[in-house]
């Protein structure tokens, strides 16, 4: 796979040295990709054609859920009840992120008590499902 990979890196950089890539529109622009900052790099082009195929997987759902309301949670006042109300989400969405990862292994072997106490009182937390 990387003989090929090397052929078309010689082939784009020989067309960049012809001027096969001046003048193109958008030249100097920025790049409009989807958000994808929160995959890991080397499963972004799989999920991408989920994706493309309607289907979102649930790491990146939450993903996007916590980069959002992390944004959300700066911005508020650290005093408010929205503060610790999406502080309490974030940590329920992060579970439940470690959990869709394969954290469930962890729910299994070596768990410790403290996290098991963790677990349990985040799943009783009543929180209402806006950011």
């Amino acid at each position: 796979m990387w003989i090929l990979s090397e052929n078309i890196e010689r082939q784009i950089q020989a067309a960049a040295k012809q001027g096969a890539f001046d003048n193109l529109a958008g030249q100097g622009q920025p790049l409009h990709l989807d958000d994808d900052i929160g995959i890991p790099e080397d499963q972004r082009m799989a999920w991408r054609i989920l994706k493309n195929a309607g289907y979102v997987p649930e790491g990146v759902s939450l993903r996007r859920d916590i980069f959002d309301l992390e944004a959300l949670v700066s911005a508020a006042d650290p005093h408010s009840q929205d503060y610790f109300k999406g502080q309490r989400r974030l940590m329920l969405l992060r579970l439940r992120l470690e959990i869709a990862e394969g954290g469930d292994r962890n729910l299994v072997f070596g768990m410790d008590g403290y996290r098991k106490k963790l677990l349990k009182k985040m799943s009783t937390i009543q929180v209402d499902n806006q950011k």
